[in-house]
């Protein structure tokens, strides 16, 4: 009996692939060294603070333009943590995590364009 390098499931001797998550043993890929929960629950978490950031900072016009980088930063990381996390069974909280940190990023960016934009407000006459 043998282990799965990916998810840590044990395999049958014979068999060529996990049946849990499906890494292939016979075209094995070397994995990371960090295990992918604790790696995703830190850029989870990244991204809820990049965003959250985001969102106090473009309230004040001296920190106005630093929101900007930060929305990116959080809509990246919360994009990379759900990639990396596609397809795995136990990250449910990482899913949830990455995508309220995607959230904060989204109220970050809308924040960041309409609340010390220049447009004049509702009612446009001719």
């Amino acid at each position: 009996m043998r282990l799965c390098p990916f998810c840590k499931k044990t395999l049958n001797d014979d068999s060529n692939f996990c049946e849990v998550c499906g890494y292939s043993l016979v075209l094995a890929l070397p994995i990371l060294a960090l295990p992918h929960k604790k790696l995703s629950l830190l850029l989870a978490c990244a991204s809820i603070i990049s965003g959250i950031s985001a969102c106090v900072f473009s309230l004040f016009p001296v920190l106005y333009w630093t929101s900007f980088p930060l929305v990116i930063l959080a809509i990246g990381l919360a994009g990379v943590t759900l990639e990396t996390v596609s397809g795995k069974f136990d990250t449910l909280l990482i899913k949830i995590l990455a995508i309220l940190g995607l959230a904060f990023g989204i109220l970050g960016y809308i924040s960041f364009m309409f609340l010390r934009s220049n447009v004049p407000g509702i009612g446009y006459t001719m």
